[in-house]
This record gives C-alpha cells, structure tokens and sequence, in this order.
C-alpha cells in the first residue's frame, strides 16, 4: 500500500557505501579541528597525571623490603 502512494526511485550512479565519508558528516572543519584539538589535550593531561602518579608510588616505595611493616 505504501509503495503505490510513495514510489521508491533509485538513481543510476550510487556510490558504493564504502565510498562514502560516514565520519564527521555533521561537523563543520572547524569544528572537526577543535575537538581533535580538546582530545590530545586530555590525551596529554592524562599521560602527565599517569606519569606524576608513577613517580609519586616509586618516591614512596619503601628501598628495604625487609625494613617493611
């Protein structure tokens, strides 16, 4: 019933769905930039707190294992 009152029209060139761009359709280049921009910076924070972290877990370490309660 629905294909006689809206008639399905298929054009001749179709790009192959692999062709197609399906990342960031909806973003502007600006807007694309930005975002990779706010990511590195949290990738970056993240490796400086995972690294401060590390640092901090050796400097408290006890050197003696037997010295340890």
């Amino acid at each position: 019933m629905l294909l006689k009152k809206y008639p399905l029209i298929v054009s001749e060139k179709v790009d192959e769905p692999s062709n197609i761009n399906w990342e960031n359709l909806d973003c502007s280049p600006e807007e694309s930039f930005f975002r990779k921009c706010i990511v590195f910076f949290l990738l970056i924070l993240i490796m400086f707190i995972t690294f401060f972290v590390i640092i901090g877990a050796n400097i408290v370490k006890p050197v003696d294992a037997e010295n340890c309660d």
